[in-house]
């Protein structure tokens, strides 16, 4: 069976060996060629240029750095795909995009202040465990 070689943008969960395994975003992971194209195109994988060195995931930033990192990232989300019940943007989305996992309580220390429902308000609502894109052979 061919393997493509992909860089996982979100929380990838396979099963190896009959047990789920999560890999985290930036993880290398050889997949069935399909599998792999199916993942880049739903935008939670990226294809490896096998010719280039392996590149880390990026390093996740704490306190206030991360809370600007998660601001600065709002206006490339889809307002539509990348936000949930409530107004406030995925954790999924915000670790697409920014290459690290995101916790809601995270997400929530970034915006709190911040109108991200389009309402005028908050409405409180909260999320559950989103964790990607979840591969199971």
């Amino acid at each position: 069976m061919a393997t493509m070689h992909v860089y996982a943008r979100v929380t990838i969960v396979t099963r190896e060996n009959g047990e789920r395994v999560a890999h985290a975003p930036g993880a290398e992971l050889a997949l069935p060629v399909e599998e792999a194209n199916r993942l880049i195109g739903l935008g939670f994988a990226e294809p490896r240029d096998l010719a280039a060195p392996s590149r880390p995931a990026p390093a996740k930033p704490e306190g206030e750095a991360l809370s600007a990192a998660i601001r600065d990232v709002l206006d490339a989300l889809d307002p539509v795909e990348d936000f949930v019940t409530g107004g406030k943007p995925s954790t999924r989305s915000l670790a697409a995009h920014l290459g690290y996992p995101v916790s809601a309580a995270e997400r929530d220390a970034a915006l709190e202040g911040l109108d991200t429902s389009g309402e005028g308000g908050d409405a409180g609502e909260g999320e559950s465990g989103e964790s990607g894109a979840d591969l199971l052979g």
